[in-house]
């Protein structure tokens, strides 16, 4: 109870009279705990003093949420939300991967997606775009009439269904396309 004691002391400090110190030993007393739950989770591009600094955080704010005469022990519940916060962060990073991932897209798709009339085509779509408009005339003319039902449907123009081909000569049909693309892309 002493143990408790203390740390009811330490948490009024910081709660009644803004103490950095009391803070500082709080933090200092529980930093296994800290390690351990660091030691469990992986963030890209989070290294040790971030971790830290959040922590120091959640525990500041630990500190205003406590209330001792409920009968629980500030530790567990300074714990409880450090879990809880490292998994908040975690989530936030894996939506943000998620994000990136929905809004990536291929070359082929970022050059040729924002119209199909012909001409110029470029992309304003996400951070990283090109500026090099692409002429895509010449490569319209190298495809066969079933390539270029394929290549609309690709883009939404056009329902599989609506192809004069079977599957075999659309699959067929599929594989030349991207092909040409890459070359008159290369070129």
């Amino acid at each position: 109870m002493e143990n408790n004691f203390d740390d009811l002391e330490l948490v009024n400090q910081v709660k009644y009279e803004n103490s950095s110190e009391a803070l500082r030993i709080l933090y200092h007393k529980f930093l296994p705990i800290t390690e351990s739950i660091m030691n469990r989770y992986f963030i890209r591009d989070f290294d040790e003093d971030d971790w830290r600094q959040e922590f120091l955080i959640v525990c500041h704010e630990t500190c205003f949420r406590y209330k001792g005469e409920q009968g629980s022990k500030f530790g567990n519940f300074y714990k409880m939300r450090l879990e809880n916060h490292a998994r908040s962060l975690l989530r936030r990073e894996l939506a943000l991967k998620r994000r990136i991932n929905k809004e990536a897209s291929s070359f082929e798709g970022t050059v040729i997606a924002d119209a199909f009339d012909g001409r110029f085509v470029g992309s304003n779509k996400g951070a990283n775009t090109f500026s090099r408009k692409i002429d895509l005339t010449e490569f319209f003319k190298q495809l066969n009439y079933t390539e270029l039902e394929v290549f609309k449907m690709l883009l939404g123009q056009q329902k599989m269904e609506d192809i004069d081909a079977s599957i075999n000569q659309i699959r067929s049909a599929l594989y030349k396309c991207k092909k040409k693309l890459r070359l008159y892309l290369a070129n």
